[in-house]
């Protein structure tokens, strides 16, 4: 979507930003109610979810040429605020483990990062691939 002076619009990523930075306090509180067990469930369920959307945000990079640069103006400004989004919810699970003394579960994401990398990228065979659509509006 653009703007009237014609440009592309970050109202997505402007919004989770400022939906993070609000929901920050409640989330540490809650977080610091939990038990180690949950809290590293809490960061493994986030975890993967950043993956995801960082997975979403490298195809669009490697395939639609001129997109995907962090101060671009452009129609996957959606798929940059789901991964900021995500990686704000991450960092918190994070923060609050170590603030509660949790041991370190260690980086066991070196798989995930693979799988959806060869997803959205076409890099490997037997494993099912993901289509970007075009989303630029029709000039």
């Amino acid at each position: 979507m653009t703007t009237d002076s014609g440009e592309w619009e970050t109202r997505h990523q402007d919004n989770l930003i400022d939906l993070a930075d609000d929901l920050a306090e409640l989330d540490t509180a809650l977080l610091a109610q939990l038990d180690p067990v949950d809290r590293a469930r809490q960061e493994r369920a986030r975890r993967a979810l950043w993956l995801y959307a960082d997975a979403m945000w490298d195809a669009v990079k490697a395939t639609k040429p001129g997109e995907g640069t962090p101060g671009a103006r452009n129609p996957y400004n959606c798929v940059a605020a789901l991964r900021d989004f995500t990686q704000a919810l991450h960092s918190s699970a994070e923060e609050a483990q170590q603030v509660a003394g949790d041991p370190d579960p260690g980086d066991d994401d070196a798989g995930d990062v693979a799988m959806w990398a060869e997803r959205f990228t076409k890099r490997g065979s037997d494993v099912p691939t993901y289509t970007l659509p075009d989303l630029a509006p029709d000039v």
